[in-house]
């Protein structure tokens, strides 16, 4: 048997077991990769159907966003190798690169990372290209090969 833990939060593919679970259709949103105005779509049909638990779900995670302590972010950024290796994310839901400082991820949603990285960051380069890609934690458990913790990026299956 193969247990799979989304480990640091209720979000993405976990809420969409929870949002499966409470008697909701499936919808894009659910995935970790969704934009906040597909959410706010979804919440708002979610309300009109009174389903309060998988509403509350979507709610919350337009508000705190998808990034936790402890989070992974394998970051790559065109010419500047200080700035491309994989950060975690701090307890004040930040990461800290060199020479730049803290940046904020709280309330920030996967989909959105990329953009607000671009805009950070062409405070200090000129045109920057980035690529930045979440990973999520997951623990494989029970009879398996290889047991332990892996680092996916959010559309890995």
């Amino acid at each position: 048997m193969i247990v799979l833990n989304a480990y640091t939060r209720i979000l993405g593919i976990s809420a969409a077991v929870l949002v499966l679970a409470a008697g909701a259709p499936p919808c894009a949103a659910q995935g970790s990769l969704a934009t906040r105005d597909r959410l706010q779509a979804d919440l708002a049909r979610l309300e009109r159907a009174g389903n309060r638990q998988a509403a509350t779900l979507i709610r919350q995670r337009l508000e705190h966003g998808d990034f936790q302590s402890g989070d992974r972010i394998l970051l790559r950024v065109d010419g500047e190798a200080q700035l491309s290796d994989t950060f975690t994310v701090g307890p004040a839901r930040d990461i800290t690169l060199l020479q730049i400082g803290a940046v904020s991820l709280d309330g920030l949603l996967h989909a959105e990372l990329r953009q607000r990285l671009v805009t950070t960051l062409s405070r200090y380069l000129r045109d920057p290209v980035v690529t930045a890609q979440p990973l999520l934690t997951v623990l494989v458990e029970g009879e398996v090969a290889r047991p332990g913790f892996y680092a996916l990026a959010p559309s890995s299956r």
